[in-house]
Formats: structure tokens, C-alpha cells, sequence
């Protein structure tokens, strides 16, 4: 016995170092790429909202055409938005005899007073 070496027993775990390095790269990729998620996530939203916007407006001027004497109103619509309709009455010779009228329909988001989509037509 006299001629054998004493060795240490091989570890099976990793080192501190070993871990830290492994952190280290994984943040270095996920960072980028949750802020990416980020911001996808924030864009979509924001084309939500322009589309449902554009569905409400195009409802409401078309709910304003029908009726044989429309009024300004303001309508909130799903704690989001807010349906702006005016009517305007222009000065023109003819208008006497024709009774024409602008609608001016405007979806606007609540929480920031933007206006998403603005739509006008004549009656």
C-alpha cells in the first residue's frame, strides 16, 4: 500500500464560477429578447386598438346616417375609447334647398386623448 497515490473523489456538481458564467450568458440572451416580447406585445395592442376603432367609427357614422335629424354626441365605449360625433351644417347657396350636412365621426382613446380614426361623410 505503501506505493498508491491518494486522490479526491471526482465532484459531480458544477463550480460557483461555472454557474455564475452559465448566468451571465442566459441573461445576456433573454434580456434582449423579453424586450422584445415587450414590445411586440405593446404593438399589438396598439393595432387592437386601431382596428376596433375603425369598427366603432365606421358603426357610428353609419348609425348617423339613418337618423332624419342627428345631434352631437359623446359615447364612451368599452372604458377605452371615446365616439365623438359633430354635425356640421356649411354655408352654401344650394343648402337652402338641399339640407346638407357634414358628420364628422372621431374615436378617441381614453386614456392618452388620441384621436385613432377620424371619418366624415355628407347627408
Amino acid at each position: 500500500m505503501a506505493g498508491k497515490l491518494i486522490t479526491k473523489p471526482k465532484s459531480i456538481g458544477f463550480t460557483l464560477i461555472e454557474l455564475l458564467v452559465a448566468l451571465v450568458v442566459l441573461g445576456t440572451v433573454l434580456i434582449p429578447f423579453l424586450g422584445f416580447v415587450s414590445y411586440r406585445l405593446h404593438k399589438e395592442r396598439e393595432n387592437d386598438d386601431l382596428i376596433k376603432a375603425l369598427e366603432l367609427g365606421r358603426a357610428k357614422i353609419e348609425q348617423t346616417l339613418l337618423l332624419s335629424d342627428p345631434e352631437y354626441s359623446e359615447t364612451p365605449v368599452l372604458d377605452r375609447f371615446l365616439v365623438k360625433t359633430e354635425i356640421f351644417t356649411p354655408e352654401l347657396e344650394y343648402n337652402d334647398k338641399y339640407e346638407l350636412r357634414e358628420i364628422r365621426v372621431s374615436v378617441i382613446r381614453i386614456k392618452d386623448q388620441v384621436v385613432l380614426v377620424r371619418l366624415c361623410a355628407l347627408k
